[in-house]
């Protein structure tokens, strides 16, 4: 829980004959931490009922 940060993924194919040259691709991944909310204490009410905090 919490972590984030930047995963660089590179896949590489090789070349199979008679072509001589790998082919690459790269892409870059961002992860972000799960934001924390607080939506205050629990209550109950009843239909047509209203709230206020």
């Amino acid at each position: 829980m919490g972590e984030s940060g930047i995963v660089n993924l590179t896949l590489t194919a090789d070349a199979i004959a008679p072509c001589t040259v790998p082919s690459t691709s790269q892409t870059e991944i961002i992860i972000t931490a799960k934001p924390q909310v607080d939506a205050g204490n629990d209550a109950q009410i009843c239909e047509g009922d209203s709230y206020h905090h």
